[in-house]
């Protein structure tokens, strides 16, 4: 999200992306070509964050038996 308070939009570079979301979780098939790469730390440390979170979860539903937490 960007833009000033009360008129906050989602990025043009973020939105092609949220719209191939979209598409799977509709059922569809995307394909993903990353043109320019970017910073390759703040890659790493993203993608970790994301296996973390993953890892959280899943022992916290396990901890509880059940669902606790969402998913996409």
């Amino acid at each position: 999200m960007e833009g000033p308070d009360g008129a906050l939009e989602i990025s043009p570079e973020v939105m092609p992306i949220l719209e191939a979301i979209h598409q799977v979780l509709a059922g569809g098939t995307v394909e993903v070509k990353v043109v320019h790469r970017g910073n390759p730390d703040i890659f790493n440390e993203l993608k970790r964050r994301v296996e973390q979170v993953g890892q959280e979860a899943n022992a916290i539903n396990k901890a509880a038996g059940f669902y606790l937490t969402a998913t996409l």
